[in-house]
C-alpha cells in the first residue's frame, strides 16, 4: 500500500491510485477503497463512465456525465 495514494476525481469519488515514481513498470491503475479497507488488494477496472471492483462489484463514476449536445426548438 505504500506505493498508492488517495485519489479523489472530478466527481468526488475516490480510490487508491498507482503513485507514478513507485510504478516499477506497471500501468496506471487504481485499488478499490472496499476491498483496501478489508485488507485486499483488488485492480478497479474499466466500465465506461465508471471503475468497477470485480471483487466486491463497488462501481464509481470517474467522468461527469456529457450535457445533451441537441438543441432544443419551439415550433411556435
Amino acid at each position: 500500500m505504500k506505493r498508492y495514494k488517495l485519489h479523489a476525481f472530478e466527481t468526488g469519488t475516490l480510490a487508491y491510485a498507482l503513485q507514478p515514481s513507485m510504478a516499477e513498470g506497471q500501468p496506471m491503475h487504481y485499488l478499490c477503497t472496499s476491498c483496501v479497507d478489508k485488507k485486499q488488494k483488488t485492480t478497479m477496472q474499466p466500465n465506461g463512465r465508471h471503475l468497477r471492483c470485480p471483487s466486491c462489484k463497488t462501481d464509481i463514476v470517474i467522468k461527469p456525465a456529457q450535457p445533451n449536445s441537441y438543441a432544443r426548438t419551439s415550433n411556435c
